[in-house]
C-alpha cells in the first residue's frame, strides 16, 4: 500500500511540475535546477537522510520514497 501511495503522489507532483514548466518558461529553469540537485544524490542515500531528519514512521517513509523518485 505504501508503494502505491508513493507512486501516486510522485506521479501527481511530476505532472503538476510538468504543466507548470510547460506553461511558464521562466519557472522551468528553476524547476530543472532543483531536479539537477536532487538527481545528483544517490536515491538510497537521500532516502536515508530524509528518514534521519524526519524520524521513523510510515508517513516519513512515504516522504522518503517520494522525493528521490521525482
Amino acid at each position: 500500500m505504501m508503494g502505491l501511495v508513493a507512486v501516486l503522489i510522485a506521479g501527481t507532483i511530476g505532472v503538476i511540475l510538468g504543466i507548470i514548466s510547460g506553461y511558464y518558461r521562466r519557472i522551468d529553469i528553476y524547476i530543472m535546477q532543483v531536479m539537477d540537485i536532487l538527481l545528483a544524490f544517490p536515491s538510497l542515500l537521500l532516502a536515508i537522510a530524509i528518514i534521519a531528519v524526519l524520524g521513523v514512521g510510515l508517513t516519513n517513509a512515504m516522504i522518503a520514497v517520494i522525493f528521490p523518485a521525482n
